[in-house]
């Protein structure tokens, strides 16, 4: 069954990568604070009636973009910032998965000692081809 989650790299890089893209909400917030401040002082200095309702609904449409952009950011930092606490739990399940299937077939596996002889029936069995030239 293919991953549920296609996020590769360590703990660390997705950690950073959560507070970049924190960041960059933080950005774009000052940014959109930018914009109803222009809307503000456009409203008092466009003279016509009609230019300027224009110009107001264009900043509102500019801002409700912002606005779904920054959810759509502070989405991907939740799931960035969910993640990397997961990715080592991850490594660790995909390790043991690993290595029950290796000592289940009877093989050390590693350095010959994490898996010291154990497979899930017990004991490594001793080996029916003498290795030992």
């Amino acid at each position: 069954m293919p991953s549920q989650n296609p996020l590769k790299g360590d703990e660390a890089d997705v950690k950073h990568a959560a507070i970049r893209t924190a960041q960059y909400i933080g950005e774009l917030e000052a940014h959109l604070r930018l914009l109803d401040g222009t809307k503000n002082n456009l409203a008092t200095t466009i003279a016509t009636k009609a230019t300027g309702a224009e110009v107001q609904r264009q900043m509102a449409d500019a801002h409700a973009e912002g606005m779904k952009l920054r959810q759509f950011l502070e989405n991907i930092e939740r799931q960035l910032t969910a993640r990397a606490g997961k990715i080592t739990e991850d490594d660790l399940r995909g390790l043991s998965s690993v290595a029950k299937s290796y000592v289940h077939d009877g093989m050390n596996v590693g350095d010959g000692q994490s898996f010291a002889g154990a497979t899930a029936e017990g004991a490594v069995p001793t080996p029916s081809v003498n290795v030992n030239f």
